[in-house]
């Protein structure tokens, strides 16, 4: 028996009726790590099943064989840690880092600022995204403005490997030149410095269901 059971008056409630309309609800659980280990609801699993998850606001869905986000429903979107890197590591300042997910479709903004510096002639490189990429292409843009000079990029996010992004930008003080942040004769090839921010917007496809 499946869909939505309409019971009138009179009705007999079976043990299998009342089975099917504990189904139609929607259970709720802290977290997924909760809603995997119900041992109950691992053997009532079928697919279009609906579990909601209070940590992250966020309703999943069986597929048949595993669980998929099919979106935040309110409440404020969930929080991730960016990590840059230009060869080491430079601290950073987080004004924000969100992200929403609708299925496979990830939404993600940040804006950081550093706070130490990193290594010139080093591609300036973005990890700790929400999920791995499915593909490599441009998810995104943004922009890049150092604390000195006057030159201040806009920048186009591009996966150079599921997990990490760099950028191709163009400054806007002088000529239109492509490049890429932190490599190739005409681009900005110097070492990150304190007080350096750089804004983001990113959408795209994850490589699995979650």
């Amino acid at each position: 028996m499946a869909g939505i059971q309409d019971f009138v008056n009179g009705s007999v409630l079976t043990e299998t009726a009342i089975d099917e309309v504990a189904k139609q609800a929607i259970p709720q659980y802290a977290t997924a790590a909760a809603r995997d280990a119900d041992a109950l609801l691992s053997a009532a699993l079928r697919e279009g099943l609906m579990v909601y998850l209070l940590n992250s606001n966020t309703l999943t869905v069986y597929t048949g064989s595993a669980w998929s986000t099919v979106g935040p429903v309110h409440g404020a979107e969930t929080g991730w840690t960016p990590v840059i890197t230009q060869s080491n590591v430079p601290t950073l300042t987080v004004s924000y880092a969100t992200y929403s997910r609708v299925g496979r479709r990830i939404h993600a903004n940040m804006l950081v600022t550093c706070t130490s510096a990193g290594t010139a002639a080093n591609p300036i490189v973005l990890t700790g995204m929400p999920t791995c990429a499915a593909g490599i292409d441009v998810v995104g843009s943004g922009r890049f403005v150092p604390a000195t000079g006057t030159n201040h990029y806009t920048v186009l996010a591009y996966f150079v490997t599921s997990t990490s992004i760099q950028f191709l930008s163009t400054h806007n003080t002088t000529a239109p030149a492509n490049m890429i942040l932190g490599s190739g004769s005409n681009a900005f090839t110097g070492a990150i410095a304190s007080g350096d921010f750089l804004s983001v917007q990113l959408s795209y496809v994850a490589a699995a269901d979650a």
